[in-house]
């Protein structure tokens, strides 16, 4: 009965969106990073569900670069007509505001959808690295010889923060070698450009399997029941504090009645037997928070990431122009 409520809910939204004769409008979920990183490989995994929820064709549009701006810059000027949606990680709505002087977008004018899922990682080396273990890396990062590079996403991305923190805490040198995204800052690393990068938990388990990669440090405030041995940043005393998660976006000024329609839909895929897979290979809890809740959940994490980067020195006079 949900589900016919669901899709009778969706219908309602196409139809008032001028769905013509020759088809339903498609719906775009902009993605403002590469493909094959985790963010578009969930909004894949999402498509299937919300095209036969809504009856529209879904199509996932990777707009990366910039730190996520430029995708976040295109969903921002979008119509608030419910075709365009975007999905991102803290980067682009709660990092970037204390890091860029001017945005090409409002952080704080975005409605928020619906939050899909916390995710935890590991900072992780190639096997060619001089070291074994996270403590082993400062060792060889604060003895002077050849520096230790690690993959970020751009300055102020959640590799790029697990850095700064790093060094402003251990009083360590680590190099920043900025990427566009998680998928070439993974391939970075293991082909041997950079040594050290964060990565979400589902996506470095095939590469720690196969050898490709090592585990040095857990995030999250307990270790990994699939990584019991390796330590947390909150164990080594290296933790910001800010948690890891993916949500989905509207542009500015989409309709109350548009968000709570979005965000029922969402729900109902994310409660299907493929996204609750998708969620265990990869290692992501639920949130199950309301529209409100998530909403109000912005405003805050926003507010903490502040407080954090301004610990770190970040100061918002990097101007970007996507």
């Amino acid at each position: 009965m949900r589900l016919v409520a669901v899709c009778t809910l969706a219908l309602a939204v196409s139809l008032s969106h001028g769905a013509r004769a020759q088809g339903p409008s498609p719906i775009r979920i902009i993605v403002p990073s590469p493909a094959g990183g985790q963010v578009d490989n969930l909004a894949r995994a999402l498509s299937p569900h919300l095209r036969e929820l809504t009856g529209q064709p879904i199509l996932v549009e990777n707009k990366p670069g910039a730190s996520t701006t430029i995708g976040m810059r295109e969903c921002a000027l979008a119509r608030p007509d419910g075709l365009t949606f975007c999905m991102s990680v803290p980067d682009s709505l709660s990092y970037n505001p204390f890091v860029f002087a001017k945005l090409p977008y409002d952080p704080a004018a975005f409605v928020g959808i619906a939050h899909l899922g916390w995710t935890n990682g590991l900072i992780v080396s190639n096997t060619g690295a001089k070291f074994s273990s996270f403590k082993e890396m400062l060792v060889v990062a604060k003895a002077g010889g050849a520096p230790v590079f690690w993959a970020t996403w751009g300055e102020a991305s959640i590799p790029d923060v697990y850095l700064k923190w790093t060094n402003h805490r251990a009083g360590a040198s680590i190099e920043a070698v900025p990427y566009k995204g998680a998928a070439p800052g993974n391939q970075a690393v293991l082909a041997g450009e950079a040594q050290v990068t964060y990565m979400g938990i589902g996506v470095s388990r095939p590469h720690v399997q196969k050898g490709t990669v090592r585990p040095l440090a857990a995030t999250g405030k307990s270790r990994s029941p699939l990584y019991p041995d390796i330590p947390t940043l909150n164990e080594l005393g290296l933790d910001p504090g800010l948690p890891g998660y993916f949500a989905f976006y509207a542009p500015p000024g989409t309709p109350d009645a548009i968000a709570r329609r979005m965000h029922t839909l969402v729900q109902a895929a994310l409660a299907t037997p493929a996204l609750t897979q998708f969620r265990e290979t990869y290692a992501m809890e639920a949130a199950d928070m309301s529209l409100e809740q998530f909403q109000q959940f912005m405003a805050t994490d926003r507010h903490r990431a502040g407080e954090v980067l301004r610990s770190l020195g970040f100061k918002p006079t990097t101007v970007t122009s996507p």
